[in-house]
């Protein structure tokens, strides 16, 4: 059973980007596996992380800003 974790930054998303991006995925694991059948056992995991978690350095992520304009405006 392959489980593909993918770690985003919180609110950057909707939630039909995030179920379009796990069906994609399904799709690049079910190309190579080559059957339909595997489909049933491809696990997707999408975890968000709450910006204040991240960090460079031992400082806060400030990020680009255009990043931070971006996650103002999805609040």
């Amino acid at each position: 059973m392959p489980l593909i974790n993918v770690k985003l930054l919180e609110g950057v998303f909707t939630e039909e980007q995030k179920h379009a991006m796990a069906a994609d995925l399904t799709e690049v694991m079910l190309e190579h596996e080559g059957s339909e059948a595997f489909r049933d056992v491809v696990w997707v995991l999408i975890e968000e992380l709450h910006p204040d978690g991240w960090h460079i350095g031992g400082e806060p992520f400030r990020g680009p800003q255009s990043l931070m304009q971006t996650l103002e405006r999805s609040k």
